[in-house]
Formats: C-alpha cells, sequence, structure tokens
C-alpha cells in the first residue's frame, strides 16, 4: 500500500494519473470516499466484465427530492407543489470501475476533470456503462449526512454486513 501526495490543485483524473503507476491490474476501482453503500463489489465486477467497455459507474436512483418543488407559470402563480417528489434520475454513487486503457485518457494533466472531461470523453465514446444499486446508500458530504448516518449505525444500520 503506498499513500501519494497528489497536489493540492489535482484534479480527479489527474490524480488517478499520477497513481498509474501503482495500478497493477487489468482493472481498477475508484469512489469518491464520500459515501455509504451496500454496493456488491462482485456483481458491479460481473457486470463490467460483462459488458465489455472501459468503464462502470455505479448510479442510485434517490427515493425522493429533499425539498418540495413548485410548476409554476412567467408570473410566479404557483400551479402545483409536491412536497419531497420522487425522482426519475439516476445519479453516480461514487463507486466506479475501470479498465486499465482509461489511464491513456486520463493523461491530461494536474487540471484535468474526471466528471466533466474524461467521463465526458469516454461516453462519447460509447465506453461508459451505468450499474445500478438498489440497495442502501448514503451520502457523507456535511454534518447531518454524518449525524444521520450515525444514527443509522446505532439502530443497526442495514449496511452493517460485514459484521
Amino acid at each position: 500500500m503506498s499513500l501519494v501526495d497528489t497536489g493540492l490543485k489535482t484534479d480527479k483524473a489527474g490524480r488517478i494519473a499520477r497513481v498509474a503507476e501503482y495500478l497493477t491490474a487489468d482493472r481498477f476501482f475508484v469512489t469518491y470516499g464520500d459515501g455509504v453503500g451496500d454496493v456488491d463489489i462482485r456483481a458491479l465486477l460481473a457486470f463490467h466484465r460483462a459488458h465489455g467497455k472501459l468503464v462502470t459507474i455505479t448510479a442510485i436512483q434517490p427515493k425522493h427530492y429533499q425539498y418540495g418543488t413548485m410548476d409554476a407559470d412567467e408570473d410566479g402563480r404557483v400551479g402545483g407543489y409536491v412536497q419531497y417528489p420522487e425522482l426519475p434520475y439516476w445519479i453516480n454513487a461514487g463507486f466506479m470501475l475501470f479498465e486499465r486503457a482509461t489511464l491513456d485518457w486520463m493523461r491530461g494533466g494536474d487540471a484535468q476533470a474526471l466528471e466533466t472531461g474524461v467521463l465526458q470523453e469516454l461516453i462519447a465514446a460509447d465506453q461508459v456503462m451505468m450499474y445500478r444499486h438498489r440497495g442502501f446508500w448514503q451520502s457523507m458530504d456535511t454534518l447531518k449526512d454524518a449525524n444521520d448516518l450515525e444514527r443509522l449505525w446505532q439502530q443497526g444500520a442495514p449496511w452493517r454486513v460485514w459484521e
């Protein structure tokens, strides 16, 4: 195991490129480290191997949006309001699997972005697939998220499968 200083201002794709020499396998996992989920890594790997593309991004479908949404006309007259609407979108859950060949796409230097750069290029090249995770997932971005996860842990969280 190695700890590599990739630089304070290096973007995500640049960080991956900077650790390329330590990546010796044909494929590698990447995570942002700010999400908690019970993603079945074996199933994710099997899905990735089966489709033959360079990248698989694990996605979750939020059960609901955390705010109320309104439909309004140009004047601001509200014609509809839904509190905590269910969303049709799938979002990046932060668990990704890359083939080694993706490293060639990440050689753009420290400022090279992963989500708005490399992944967009790989999508345009038809090299990205989405693995739909329907299990537990929670972001860990804010103090509220930390408190929510701590509460779930104390209650016997569903993702405590390793115990």
